[in-house]
């Protein structure tokens, strides 16, 4: 049996509109995952992942879903 998936969302707190910056996706459990973010953002990953971002708009980012093979898991302690 093995362990639900979670995803810590980590990244700079505060950037100004229009700038680029990385959010690290941090994974447990077994790979392959599927993720989604609050803002719509989804894909696939095998490893923790780097993504990078150019807000048009105030936004948070947050972790919506989480799943793996064994199932939905859930948002790690720095989901946002």
């Amino acid at each position: 049996v093995q362990a639900l998936p979670t995803l810590s969302v980590t990244g700079n707190t505060s950037i100004y509109v229009g700038e680029e910056t990385s959010l690290s996706l941090k994974f447990t459990g077994q790979a392959p995952y599927q993720y989604q973010l609050s803002n719509g953002l989804s894909g696939a990953a095998s490893q923790d992942t780097t993504l990078v971002v150019s807000p048009k708009s105030t936004i948070s980012y947050t972790v919506q879903q989480v799943k793996n093979s064994c199932g939905v898991g859930q948002a790690g302690s720095s989901s946002s």
